[in-house]
């Protein structure tokens, strides 16, 4: 794992997501197998293989500090982080998005956070003084599956229990689920144990996403499923492969879903993302 300390010209950017992103590294150690960042990396001239670096935006915090005094940003929403997991392992030293997410909060931002990792528990005070939105990525709750799929992230149990410690504490929760991959999570048993669990721990939201197949993310899963689970390769390859049967897929899944929400009427607002 390469860790590289780096300084940063810019830490509030304009998002699609919200008005704001912020990133206080880039790369992450989760190495999801269907992470999308690695496009935006591939488009930036990176070739450094996805989940095999960090680089650590030292001047994060105090670049922010900067922006929204010089700049005065309008009052606004604000979603750490939309390239990498900002509670990764290496926030446990240098705190960069815990700092970043407080000066947002005192800066009058609406802050969203959404996350695999537990060690997000360490913000919970700063989540609640700002009346901030905690999200926890969860699209199974297989940690077998999980330990394959996305290796360096908190496995789904420890992520569960992060939500409902959450919930106690007043925050409010969502949990996304998503992307809801082909075999490993489109079960009506692994989708109906999302809705239970979600429903059981009291969070306010649920939002369903699918697949999203950009440059770099179909080699990567193809890479995973064959190495892992090869048997599941030849269909995994077909499916991927082609966009007809692929937007066909999503329709029953989004279907599939639907019905599934109908049956359990949970009690907290549910959006499916596609």
């Amino acid at each position: 794992m390469e860790i590289r300390e780096i300084t940063s010209k810019s830490i509030l950017t304009p998002s699609g997501i919200s008005d704001y992103a912020v990133n206080p590294y880039r790369g992450c150690v989760n190495n999801c197998a269907y992470c999308y960042a690695r496009y935006i990396y591939l488009k930036a001239g990176d070739t450094r293989k996805p989940g095999s670096f960090v680089d650590i935006k030292v001047n994060a915090a105090l670049l922010l500090q900067k922006e929204l005094l010089k700049k005065k940003k309008k009052k606004g929403s604000v979603f750490f982080s939309t390239i990498c997991d900002g509670w990764q392992p290496v926030e446990k030293k240098y705190n960069l998005s815990g700092q970043c997410l407080r000066l947002a909060v005192k800066s009058g931002l609406a802050c969203t956070v959404l996350t695999k990792s537990s060690l997000v528990e360490k913000d919970f005070g700063t989540l609640l003084e700002g009346k901030a939105s905690l999200g926890l990525s969860i699209s199974t709750l297989s940690d077998s599956i999980a330990r394959v799929l996305e290796p360096g992230a908190t496995l789904p149990s420890g992520r569960l229990n992060t939500c409902a410690l959450a919930v106690k504490k007043g925050i409010s929760v969502f949990i996304f689920a998503g992307p809801i991959l082909p075999v490993f999570c489109d079960t009506p048993f692994n989708i109906e144990n999302i809705i239970r669990a979600a429903s059981d721990i009291g969070v306010d939201k649920l939002m369903f996403d699918r697949l999203n197949l950009r440059s770099g993310v179909m080699e990567v899963m193809l890479d995973r499923v064959e190495a892992f689970y090869p048997e599941l390769y030849p269909a995994y390859a077909a499916l991927l492969g082609d966009r007809k049967k692929m937007r066909k897929y999503e329709d029953e899944l989004r279907q599939l879903i639907i019905s599934l929400l109908k049956k359990r009427k949970p009690g907290y607002k549910v959006e499916i993302l596609f």
